[in-house]
């Protein structure tokens, strides 16, 4: 299953909306991110065999949390 676009998703509900997909272009989203006026959600796509720590598996409660 793909995730939505959350960034576009954001824009539909009145917030702003960055999306970054490369690691060229993080610098710019991140300062995008840091000047939006109001709710913001930086969605950034990352290769499906990285892993991006903290992270709660699928069907675990925060407390499961994955930290290493």
């Amino acid at each position: 299953m793909l995730n939505p676009d959350f960034a576009k998703l954001a824009e539909v509900l009145g917030g702003t909306g960055v999306r970054c997909t490369s690691l060229d272009g993080l610098d710019t989203a991140i300062e995008a991110f840091l000047n939006a006026k109001g709710p913001v959600v930086l969605d950034c796509a990352v290769s499906e065999h990285s892993n991006v720590l903290p992270m709660v598996p699928s069907g675990k409660a925060l407390h499961e949390m994955v930290l290493v």
